[in-house]
This record gives structure tokens, sequence and C-alpha cells, in this order.
């Protein structure tokens, strides 16, 4: 976490740290950490993780223009940066191994079909993949893979399918993967990891989906999840469910947008982006969380509910009355608007 810190004290020097600011700053580190932690959880090392989440706190410098946060006077131009020698010599070793590994293969560019019985979790490791699923019609898995067939991988575990895309080392010319998946009703998870690309699905239940990326929207249309667990830098969400028992986001930059006839559980957290959500009259529980972004929520007509909103600097707008023995519904936000609204 020694870089994270030192990137935030960057970011705030140039600032004089009213209370508002100090919020906001221990409002970011706390998200760092969480997803710091959440990194290591899954078997990243120390360095990995710190890389991941200075790679995904976005543009702090800009929001705090934006907000107009009041800078400190400053003596010389040269006091508010210096050059770290190591990291620029740590940079430059890295391009070269880019370049030096880059020319190592190209590979061959083809399309690969695949049919599978019997699965009931398919689990897909990637650098580079867009992915689209749809309904099976024969209750069997069927996988269409194109691109640079040198760098896929299936293996069967099981009931469970595991599609991975290898590094192969060339990492300039390499135009990524796309994968199309025709799946069963008997599927009952899909669980999805990529550095970059895109999930699109339509017409799909299932029990379980988890979408982890580094740069990737997520797309979902009809259908029903039991669970939907998403954790993204720089991705959307949108969604256009029937059922949603439960839904877990946590994005550092990026737009929720979930609509359910019936939803249970709701949890969204976002750094810089927008949430909008409608969720239906079985909701259990809502939690909504923005750093710099707008949330907006619409709530069944007959649900009795505690609002429990607050905004550092953005404004308030619900004409919902309160029910203490209502459902709790909590919604932060440090720069942005809140909306609540009934369907």
């Amino acid at each position: 976490m020694e870089k994270i810190n030192e990137y935030l004290n960057q970011c705030f020097g140039p600032y004089v740290m009213s209370t508002e600011l100090e919020n906001l700053k221990e409002e970011i580190l706390a998200n760092a950490t969480d997803h710091y932690n959440d990194l290591l959880s899954q078997g990243k090392s120390e360095a990995e993780a710190e890389e991941t989440v200075l790679a995904s706190l976005g543009d702090i410098r800009g929001l705090l223009q934006e907000i107009g946060a009041p800078k400190k006077e400053t003596t010389s131009r040269s006091a508010q940066f210096t050059l770290d020698k190591d990291l620029i010599r740590d940079f430059a070793d890295s391009v070269t191994g880019i370049f030096t590994r880059a020319l190592d293969s190209l590979g061959h560019d083809g399309t690969r079909t695949e049919v599978y019985a019997n699965i009931e979790k398919i689990e897909i490791h990637g650098v580079s993949v867009d992915i689209a699923v749809l309904p099976s019609s024969d209750e069997l898995v069927h996988v269409c893979a194109e691109g640079n067939q040198d760098e896929i991988s299936f293996e069967v575990v099981d009931d469970t399918l595991i599609i991975r895309e290898v590094l192969s080392g060339n990492l300039i010319f390499r135009s990524g993967m796309d994968l199309a998946l025709e799946v069963p009703s008997s599927l009952r998870t899909l669980d999805v990891q990529v550095v970059s690309g895109d999930l699109n699905m339509s017409g799909i239940s299932l029990e379980k989906l988890g979408f982890q990326s580094t740069s990737g929207d997520l797309t979902i249309r009809h259908g029903s999840l039991g669970t939907l667990y998403m954790r993204s830098l720089s991705g959307d969400v949108y969604a256009r469910l029937n059922d949603l028992d439960s839904f877990d986001a946590k994005l550092a930059s990026g737009d929720v947008d979930v609509k359910c006839i019936y939803g249970g559980e709701f949890s969204a957290e976002t750094q810089s982006g927008d949430i909008d959500a409608e969720i239906g009259e079985t909701v259990t529980s809502f939690f909504a969380k923005a750093t710099s972004g707008d949330v907006s929520v619409k709530l069944p007509r007959r649900l009795r509910i505690a609002p429990n909103l607050s905004s550092l600097s953005g404004s308030i707008d619900t004409g919902i009355s309160s029910d203490p023995d209502g459902l709790p519904v909590t919604v932060r936000t440090i720069s942005g608007d809140i909306k609540v609204r009934r369907k």
C-alpha cells in the first residue's frame, strides 16, 4: 500500500485539506484498501495488487479541480513535483521487454468450435476477450472461438468447462479473442475473469454470474440471475432482468444501470460513475455509494422504506416519507446528486 499512499499524498498535497477533502481522501483510501485486499485474496502478489489499484483510481487530480478544491500557495514550480529516477528506469525496462517479446511469435488466427455435454459451470480466464452468451437449443454447450488459436485452451474438470486465453508473449500485435457461447438451461454458474473485454448475455438464467475485469462492460438483457457479482476498474454494468436475488458491484470508474421486476439484495459502489437502479417489490436490502457520480433510485410504490441519504456537496431530492419500521435504503455520495422516487 506504500505506493498508493504516496500517490494520494501527491494528488492531495497541493490542496488545502479542509474537512471535506479529508473525508474524500479517506473515502478513496478506504475503497483502494478494500480493492487491494480483494486482489490479494484472489492470489495476486502485493506488487501486482498495488499496480492494479493505482491504475483503477482514475483522474483524482481532475476530480479535485472539478469540485473546486482550493490550492496551497507555492513558492516555485519545481516544488510541485519531482522525477523518480527508479520509476523512469523501470518503465524503460518494461517497454524494452514488451517490444522484445512482441517479436517472438505472431501465432495464427482462425476459428475453433467445441461442443460439450453435462456442463454445470463455465470459467473463462483471459486477457483481451469479448464474450457473447445466448441460450442453446439442444441442452449442450457450444463454443466458437475466433482469434489466435495458439493462445486458447479448453479443459473439462468434473462438471466445469475451463476456457483460458494463454499469453504467448506477443503483446503488441495480438488482436484479442472473440468467444460466442450457447449454453443450456442446466448451466448453473458462469465465472468470467478478463483484463479487458465485454460480456454480453441475453435470455440466460443462472444461479450465479461473476464478472471481474480491468476494463470491460457487462450487458444483460432478459433472463434471471440468483447472484450477480461484478468487480471492474473501468467498466459499466447494464442489466434488464426478471429476477435478481442478489446484486453486488464495485466499480472504480463505471456506471451502474440495473432494472429488475423482482429483486432481493442490492449493493453498488462506484468512484466516478452514476448509479441508476429500479428494484422490484421483493427487495430485502438496498445500498448505493458514489464518490463523484449521481444516484437515482426507483422503488416499489407500496414498499415502506426508511431512507438514509447523504451527500457531501450534492443535492438530495426525494418525495418519499420515512417509515422507521420500513426497509433501510442507504445512499451515499461525495459530490453527486441523489434522487429517490417510487415507480
